[in-house]
């Protein structure tokens, strides 16, 4: 069936989640790897925007469908390498064209400064911090999917001035820090893109950031320290701020913000 003809069928308006969750089922079923699910969603994603442009459709069905965590080569990123993507970053965000490059190198300094996911950062609410303390609900995987878990568990996340400071300076109206229309992750690619064409880190994705800070504590830290940050815990511990790690957490967070701080654009 032609495009043309796929746009023009009355049935396009129907589908919804369940038809979603039939479709990965389906690909599942035939063997295939996270990774090409991921693929197919995203053409899929492509179609029923052009259905949305020629004005089939309304909303598009697959908007809120969450890809699979990929496994990758990864590395960190040399500290030449990260004042570029820094530099890159500033540039794009004081010349901002849309929502999220106004906010782009906010969240790159936060992400160095917390080591949180790109996913994890576009979603945080206001109301899982207390005081210089993220208490993020831990997600569970299937098939390295992130999904809330209905658990008691959370992420304990010690902020740093550098890292309250960009919470400070967003100008949100509801419980999201990042004032931002769609949160999928997806919603950077065009930037990152262009954060590695003016940056000349041309292999360079998000979760570098991740990579690259988790390597950093792993080498300045001790094995204590290290693991309290780059670990979980339990919400009914962490939430009486008596975790034994929760002070070593902010001196080991002072320290990142020392070693990435000199890097920072002027």
């Amino acid at each position: 069936m032609k495009i043309a003809e796929c746009l023009g069928d009355p049935l396009l308006s129907r589908i919804g989640k369940s038809h979603i969750e039939k479709l990965e089922n389906f690909l599942f079923s035939r063997n295939l790897k996270p990774s090409t699910v991921n693929r197919y969603f995203e053409v899929l994603r492509h179609f029923f925007n052009l259905a949305i442009e020629d004005g089939y459709l309304s909303e598009n069905p697959v908007r809120f469908y969450i890809p699979f965590v990929e496994d990758g080569e990864r590395r960190s990123l040399t500290t030449e390498e990260i004042k570029n993507i820094l530099e890159a970053a500033k540039f794009i965000q004081e010349n901002s064209r849309t929502p999220l490059q106004s906010i782009i190198y906010d969240t790159i300094v936060f992400a160095l400064n917390t080591r949180m996911r790109l996913f994890e950062i576009l979603n945080l609410k206001k109301s899982y911090i207390r005081d210089d303390v993220i208490f993020y609900p831990i997600s569970e995987t299937k098939y390295k999917r992130r999904t809330y878990s209905q658990n008691k568990k959370v992420k304990v996340i010690c902020l740093n001035s550098r890292a309250m400071g960009i919470i400070g300076k967003q100008k949100s109206n509801d419980d999201f820090v990042f004032s931002l229309k769609w949160r999928d992750p997806n919603v950077i690619r065009k930037t990152i893109a262009r954060i590695r064409k003016l940056s000349g880190v041309n292999d360079f994705i998000s979760h570098q950031l991740r990579h690259t800070v988790s390597t950093l504590i792993s080498s300045k830290a001790s094995l204590s320290t290290a693991k309290t940050i780059l670990g979980h815990s339990d919400i009914k511990t962490t939430l009486k701020y008596t975790h034994p790690g929760i002070e070593e957490q902010r001196r080991g967070v002072a320290k990142i913000e020392e070693y990435f701080g000199v890097l920072l654009p002027k």
